[in-house]
């Protein structure tokens, strides 16, 4: 059984640590020889989270307003074995309620697939 190789990284929730921890995994994926297509997937998962930090975790503020400083920050770590790859994300932004969020009309079936253009409608 191989062991598992970590790899980890501290970034800021800003546009800056978006590319920061693209960087650091483009780095990983070389040095691990990750196939393409799981490359990319973990880097499309991280841009999302970080995202999301920047714009709902505590960075933004209303408009005209200065962001709190410092920004949040988040911790990424990618857990690599020879048949599985686990990538945590944890950042201390202002936490997401769930329960708060208004709720979404269901358009559809959710077992049935939509397209981007449908999220929209």
């Amino acid at each position: 059984m191989e062991p598992v190789r970590s790899h980890e990284t501290t970034v800021s929730g800003t546009l800056e640590g978006v590319i920061a921890a693209a960087d650091w995994l483009h780095d990983v994926a070389d040095e691990e020889r990750l196939p393409g297509d799981l490359a990319y997937a973990l880097e499309v998962c991280i841009e999302e989270l970080l995202t999301n930090l920047a714009r709902h975790g505590g960075l933004t503020a209303g408009r005209g307003e200065k962001p709190p400083n410092p920004p949040p920050t988040a911790r990424l770590s990618l857990a690599i074995a020879e048949d599985s790859v686990e990538l945590v994300v944890e950042d201390d932004g202002n936490a997401f309620d769930v329960s708060a969020a208004p709720a979404q009309p269901v358009r559809q079936p959710l077992s049935e697939p939509r397209s981007a253009a449908s999220a929209f409608a």
